[in-house]
C-alpha cells in the first residue's frame, strides 16, 4: 500500500483499512492533495497482502493491445440490451443528475421489497464537503443521495455497517464496483448485494476541486452548509451555499474548470469508465441530438447480468421508467469524450508520464512498451501534466 502512495494510485475509498485483520491501517485526509489516505503502522503489518489484493490503485492487468481497440467487445463489455431513458417521476427526473434512472430504479426495488437497504453516497457539509457512502433503508432517503459527487468518496464505514441478514442494492463508480467484488470474493462482506448499478466515470476530482471553486468565486473557507454537483434540470448545476452566501454555476462552466486539473492520478491510467463489472450501467445522454433538445435529463443505459437486465424489464413494465432501445454503438457514442480521454489517449498518455520521469504502477509494469505517441493528443498531455 505505500508503493500505492508513493505512485499516487490512490483513490481514497478506505477499503484496506476494512479488509486488514492486524489493524495496521488508518484513514486519515491528506490536506495538500484533498483526499483521504491510508496511514500505515508497520509494527502492526504481517504482510498478509489483503490490502493490495482488493485495491483499485494496485490493479493495472490491462492488455494494452486491446487499450485503442474501437472494437465493441473490448471497449463495452458484456451486454444485453442498450438504452436511453428517464425517470417517470418527474421531481426525481428533475432534481437527479442524469435523468434520474438511479433513483428510480431504488425507489421499485424498496417498493417491491427486493431490497431491505442500498448503499448510496451523500455529501456531508462542512469547511470541507466530504463523501461518504452510506446505507438508506427505504425510498424517502433516495431523494437526500439523488446527484453526483465531484469527489473522492469513503466506502468503509457503509459496508461495516452491512447487516449480515441484509439484502442490498450498490450504487458505485468503477473502482468501487471492482473492490466491493473483490470484497465479497474474499468474504469480507457477509451481507448480500443482490444488484449492482454502475454510473459511468470519466475521472473524479480531488477536494481540491471543490475548494479552488470556491476560492475563485470568493467563498474562501467559508463553512458549507449545504452542497449539490448536479441536478435542477440537465445538464444541471453546482450549487453551494454558505451562511451568508451561494454560489450557483452550470454544470458545463465548472465541470471544465476542475477537470482534469483536479482529477485523482489513479482516474488517468483507468481504463474502467464504462463500469462493465456492474449489473446494470449508466450515464449522461451525451448525444447531440439529446443535448439539444433535452432540458429535464436523459441517461443512457446497459443491461449487463440478467439479474440487471430482469430488473430493467420490471421496472419499464411498472412504469417506474421510460426507456427506448438504442445500439450499443449509439451508447458508446454518447461517451465518446471519456472514451477519447480514458482510450485513445491512453498510450500517449503513459509516454509522457514516462518522459517527464512520473513514474507509477503503469510505468513499472509496462515499462519495456514501446509507446507510440498521437501528436494529436501530444501536446495536451504535457499541459495537464
Amino acid at each position: 500500500i505505500i508503493k500505492v502512495l508513493k505512485a499516487g494510485m490512490c483513490i481514497g475509498c478506505g477499503a484496506c483499512e476494512l479488509v486488514c485483520d492486524s489493524k495496521a491501517i488508518e484513514i486519515v485526509y491528506n490536506r495538500s492533495i484533498g483526499i483521504y489516505q491510508p496511514q500505515i503502522n508497520n509494527n502492526k503489518c504481517n504482510d498478509c497482502g489483503n490490502c493490495l489484493d482488493v485495491c483499485f490503485g494496485n490493479n493495472v492487468d490491462y492488455k494494452l493491445s486491446n487499450i485503442l481497440s474501437e472494437q465493441l467487445k473490448s471497449t463495452f463489455g458484456k451486454h444485453i440490451k442498450t438504452y436511453l431513458g428517464f425517470a417517470n417521476n418527474p421531481e426525481i427526473r428533475n432534481k437527479a443528475s442524469s435523468g434520474g434512472i438511479v433513483p428510480a430504479l431504488l425507489e421499485f426495488l424498496f417498493d417491491k421489497g427486493i431490497i431491505n437497504g442500498a448503499i448510496v453516497v451523500k455529501v456531508k457539509p462542512g469547511r470541507i464537503p466530504f463523501a461518504r457512502s452510506m446505507i438508506i433503508k427505504n425510498k424517502t432517503d433516495i431523494k437526500t443521495s439523488m446527484g453526483s459527487k465531484y469527489c473522492p468518496v469513503l466506502i468503509s464505514k457503509a459496508l461495516r455497517d452491512l447487516e449480515e441478514k441484509g439484502n442490498y442494492a450498490l450504487i458505485g463508480l468503477p473502482c468501487q464496483v471492482y473492490t466491493i467484488k473483490k470484497l465479497i470474493s474474499k468474504k469480507k462482506l457477509r451481507a448480500k448485494i443482490s444488484i449492482i448499478i454502475g454510473i459511468l466515470c470519466g475521472g473524479v476530482p480531488s477536494y481540491n476541486g471543490t475548494k479552488y471553486l470556491m476560492k475563485k468565486y470568493n467563498l474562501g473557507n467559508k463553512t458549507i452548509k449545504k452542497i449539490k454537483y448536479r441536478g435542477n434540470g440537465w445538464p444541471g448545476r453546482l450549487y453551494i451555499e454558505t451562511k451568508s452566501d451561494f454560489l450557483e454555476l452550470p454544470f458545463i462552466q465548472y465541470w471544465p474548470i476542475i477537470s482534469p486539473w483536479f482529477t485523482l492520478r489513479r482516474c488517468e491510467t483507468c481504463l474502467s469508465g464504462l463500469n462493465i463489472a456492474a449489473d446494470i450501467s449508466c450515464g449522461d445522454a451525451w448525444l447531440p441530438e439529446v443535448m439539444k433538445e433535452d432540458k429535464k435529463g436523459t441517461s443512457v443505459i446497459v443491461s449487463r447480468t440478467k439479474a440487471g437486465n430482469d430488473l430493467l424489464n420490471k421496472a419499464i413494465s411498472e412504469n417506474y421508467i421510460n426507456v427506448q432501445p438504442i445500439s450499443p454503438k449509439k451508447f458508446l457514442k454518447s461517451q465518446n469524450a471519456m472514451l477519447d480521454i480514458k482510450h485513445r489517449r491512453f498510450l500517449t498518455r503513459l509516454k509522457v508520464l514516462k518522459l517527464l520521469r512520473k513514474k507509477n504502477l503503469f510505468y513499472y509494469t509496462y515499462r519495456n512498451q514501446k509507446y507510440s505517441i498521437n501528436l494529436k493528443y501530444f501536446l495536451d498531455e504535457v499541459k495537464m501534466q
